[in-house]
């Protein structure tokens, strides 16, 4: 699965407290990718590092949707879990970051 079938497919954030929610909806197919804010900071210096982890994800939907534009198979499982991760992650951080 290539990056460019999500992109093909509506995107829309939810924020809820620490809380973000990437949801895509096409038709009668959704799916969502959850992150949640993890702030660090340093136990000799007081630097800060915000990051979001995924914590939650029902791609289901969205799968079926891709599998019947370009037919996957068991073997693409990773790729495909690497390309949902990272367009999920990079849809986030392009909204969010202009206004943190």
């Amino acid at each position: 699965m290539e990056k460019h079938y999500l992109n093909d497919i509506p995107v829309r954030l939810s924020k809820e407290e620490n809380k973000v929610k990437v949801i895509y909806e096409i038709g009668n197919y959704s799916g969502y990718c959850e992150y949640s804010l993890y702030e660090t900071k340093g136990k000799t210096k007081p630097l800060k590092q915000k990051n979001w982890l995924l914590i939650n994800s029902d791609m289901g939907d969205i799968l079926e949707y891709v599998h019947k534009k370009t037919p996957l198979s068991s073997s693409d499982f990773n790729g495909v879990n690497m390309t949902i991760r990272e367009h999920s992650l990079s849809v986030l951080q392009a909204h969010l970051l202009p206004s943190n």
